[in-house]
């Protein structure tokens, strides 16, 4: 189950191990598993027709840096959703569940925000 109400601050120290903390605290676990996977599975089939989630993953598809996936011949768009839980957007893209969760829209900031850390 994922925890929305948790404040993220690995990014703030740039810190990797608070990263996997913070990570393992969302998603309520002691230890990695594959129930990360299938819990970010969960969400994605929950907030997969929310147009703001729609057009970030579309953003993603257009950004060389993600083109070394499409080489893999994995590309779906869980798949770039899964990468929304990297180091370095999960912060961002939290704050955008947590607005989903409460008003099943993201707010313009932090969309905005999150689309602005993805065309670096």
């Amino acid at each position: 189950m994922y925890n929305y109400n948790i404040e993220l601050t690995y990014n703030i120290k740039d810190n990797d191990t608070l990263f996997r903390k913070e990570m393992l605290d969302l998603f309520q676990l002691k230890q990695y598993d594959d129930s990360i996977n299938e819990e970010i599975d969960e969400l994605y089939l929950k907030y997969c027709k929310n147009n703001q989630l729609v057009e970030i993953i579309e953003l993603m598809k257009q950004q060389k840096k993600f083109t070394k996936f499409q080489l893999l011949g994995n590309t779906t768009n869980i798949t770039y959703f899964m990468l929304l839980f990297s180091f370095d957007y999960l912060y961002l893209t939290h704050k955008c569940l947590q607005n989903l969760d409460k008003n099943n829209k993201i707010n313009d900031e932090n969309y905005n925000n999150l689309c602005n850390k993805i065309k670096k």
